[in-house]
């Protein structure tokens, strides 16, 4: 996890990017596609100048791609 900590962000957060895209919940209504899902995030597929951790758009559900992929989390309280 630690091989690139140069690569980390102002806080400290390593391999934000470059992973795999994440599926997220929300629909991309926003996006003018209210019939889709949003990803976000960017993958080891991408060209450079397009790998952003802040990256968001939209695919269809169901779609599937080998560089998209899902974040498994709970609430802590």
């Amino acid at each position: 996890v630690d091989a690139l900590p140069a690569s980390a962000s102002p806080w400290g957060a390593l391999h934000m990017t470059g992973n795999v895209a994440e599926w997220c919940q929300d629909l991309a209504t926003d996006l003018g596609t209210p019939d889709q899902r949003v990803h976000r995030g960017s993958s080891f597929a991408e060209l450079p100048e397009y790998v952003d951790a802040a990256r968001r758009a939209a695919l269809t559900p169901g779609a599937a791609r080998f560089d998209l992929g899902f974040r498994v989390a709970r609430s802590v309280e």
